[in-house]
């Protein structure tokens, strides 16, 4: 009999703005350890020419962005469950859709209060509250459309695990085929 094959799956993913949460959440939720984070610093430099009347000067500053990842862990193969991994397939669509629009969603939003805040102290007689309005809808569409369904989705993968016992029935493979039953390395 051939033994199966068990590799260590990694993933790495990027968090935003009160984001880390929902993103544990819904990886713990599909079988996958939190490792840690890792910082990644990436500087640069970067020169700039000032042009007077009678002379130029030149300055060179160092620019440095923060690129903050998270590392998940998974035993892989993990499930050949079809409904797991639908609903996975699923989560990782609405995961896609997310942090494409939450980079739309934010700024859109500060705009709107920005707006509101302004109309309000500048006394300009335009009606600040329409502002409000709009910026409440505008965060509140992206919770109920793209954060609920995920919560959704992550409290479906952990009912699918303890129902079909993916876990037990991983630890049971792995320990066949020779393999250590530790999920979390």
């Amino acid at each position: 009999m051939a033994r199966k094959r068990f590799t260590v799956q990694t993933k790495w993913l990027r968090s935003f703005l009160f984001d880390g949460w929902l993103v544990k959440l819904i990886m713990k939720s599909f079988g996958w350890f939190y490792q840690g984070d890792e910082i990644e610093e990436e500087s640069r430099d970067v020169e700039e020419m000032r042009f007077h009347e009678t002379y130029a000067t030149k300055t060179t500053r160092t620019e440095t962005r923060t690129k903050k990842s998270m590392e998940f862990r998974r035993v892989s193969p993990y499930s050949s469950n079809l409904l797991f991994r639908l609903t996975e397939l699923i989560s990782n669509i609405f995961f896609f859709i997310r942090n494409i629009v939450r980079y739309l969603v934010v700024p859109a939003t500060l705009i709107l209060l920005a707006i509101g805040v302004l109309t309000s102290v500048i006394n300009t007689g335009f009606d600040s509250k329409p502002m409000f309005i709009a910026a409440a809808c505008v965060a509140g569409g992206y919770i109920l459309l793209l954060v609920l369904p995920s919560v959704i989705l992550a409290g479906l993968g952990s009912l699918w695990r303890k129902v079909f016992k993916i876990e037990d029935k991983l630890r049971a493979a792995l320990r066949a085929n020779g393999y250590s039953d530790d999920l979390e390395n």
